[in-house]
């Protein structure tokens, strides 16, 4: 049996090779992939603690984030409790402690709580001077003191999202 292809046939044929063929390379750019959010992870006792480089900051709400007075960081903190007690509590305010060049932050949300029953990302509010900020923007790390079980460590975020993390003895 012989097969015969008309030239609009093929011509059919051929635009549709193209497109799928072009369509393949367009998709394997939504892997969803990109680039990784820089993170840092350290172990407190029997909790898991991992600080990512995508803090949040925003400005005074009436003058907006170019001519603020103050501003709010918000650092994301993954807890994970990896011990066997049935629960464990902790509030913001004997956990989290915030610094920019030795100035210790105003943690705004100190009575929410953290709990060993989940593993969840807790999202600490500290209120920072104008003059913190410029640091910060400048090359200053903001410092956020981690303090679970008696163990304290000390996350470092540089302005450009790189996080370092070390064990210390206080804040």
């Amino acid at each position: 049996m012989r097969n015969v292809f008309s030239r609009r046939d093929f011509l059919k044929a051929s635009a549709a090779a193209v497109l799928a063929a072009s369509a393949a390379g367009v998709l394997t750019g939504c892997d969803g992939g990109g680039s990784e959010i820089p993170s840092a992870t350290i172990g407190l006792g029997e909790f898991e603690v991992t600080m990512t480089g995508n803090m949040t900051i925003t400005g005074d709400e009436v003058v907006g984030n170019e001519n603020a007075n103050g501003y709010l960081c918000k650092p994301n903190v993954r807890i994970r409790y990896n011990g066997a007690a049935s629960e464990i509590k902790y509030n913001f305010a004997g956990v989290f402690v915030a610094k920019i060049d030795k100035t210790a932050l105003e943690l705004t949300n100190g009575k929410e709580e953290i709990s060993s029953k989940l593993t969840k990302t807790y999202v600490p509010q500290f209120r920072a001077k104008a003059s913190g900020y410029g640091s910060f923007k400048q090359g200053v790390p903001f410092k956020l003191y981690v303090t679970l079980q008696g163990r304290t460590a000390e996350f470092a975020l540089t302005s450009d999202g790189k996080v370092t993390v070390s064990a210390v003895d206080k804040v």
